[in-house]
C-alpha cells in the first residue's frame, strides 16, 4: 500500500535541499542569515548551518525525521559570546560527538537556545533542519523522534 503523502514528502524534502544548496552558492549573502554549528568529536568536527526562513513547512511526520542523515538530542549547558555548548543526551543517527558548539541563532527561522533547555535536532546537507523538526524539545517532537528511530 502506498502512502498518499509520499509525493508531498518528496517535494518537501527536495524543497529543502534545493533551498540548502542555493543558500551554500550564495554564502556571501548567506553569511548575514545562517549561523554554523559545530559537532565536536575525538576525530573531527562537522559543520551545520542554522537553518534559512521557513515558508513551505509541511506537516511534520515521523517519516520525515527519520530521513534526517543526522539527529540527536541535546541539553543546552552554557552560553557564551553568542556560542551555546550543548551535552548531546541521545543519538538519533549520523552523530557520535558527546558534546555541540552552536553559535546562538538571531534570525526568525533560526533556533534561539536557553541555557537548560532541551533540544532535538535535526541536520541534512549540512543545514540543520527547520518546519519543526528541530527545536527545543516538546511533546509532540518528542513523540516523532521516538516513532522515527524507535
Amino acid at each position: 500500500m502506498t502512502d498518499s503523502r509520499e509525493p508531498r514528502l518528496r517535494r518537501a524534502q527536495l524543497a529543502r535541499r534545493i533551498a540548502a544548496g542555493v543558500t551554500l552558492l550564495a554564502a556571501g549573502a548567506a553569511a548575514a542569515t545562517a549561523i554554523p554549528v559545530m559537532i565536536a568529536s575525538a576525530e573531527h568536527i562537522q559543520s551545520f548551518q542554522q537553518p534559512t526562513s521557513s515558508t513551505d513547512c509541511e506537516p511534520l511526520s515521523a517519516a520525515e525525521v527519520r530521513a534526517a542523515p543526522v539527529a540527536f538530542a541535546a541539553t543546552a549547558n552554557h552560553i557564551e559570546h553568542d556560542t551555546v555548548a550543548l551535552k548531546v543526551t541521545s543519538r538519533y543517527a549520523g552523530i557520535t560527538a558527546e558534546h555541540v558548539q552552536v553559535p546562538q541563532g538571531n534570525g526568525a527561522a533560526e533556533i534561539r537556545f536557553r541555557t537548560g533547555k532541551h533540544y532535538l535536532l535535526a541536520a541534512e546537507d549540512e543545514r540543520i533542519l527547520g518546519c519543526g523538526i528541530s527545536g527545543e524539545a516538546t511533546e509532540e517532537q518528542r513523540a516523532l523522534y521516538i516513532q522515527a528511530f524507535g
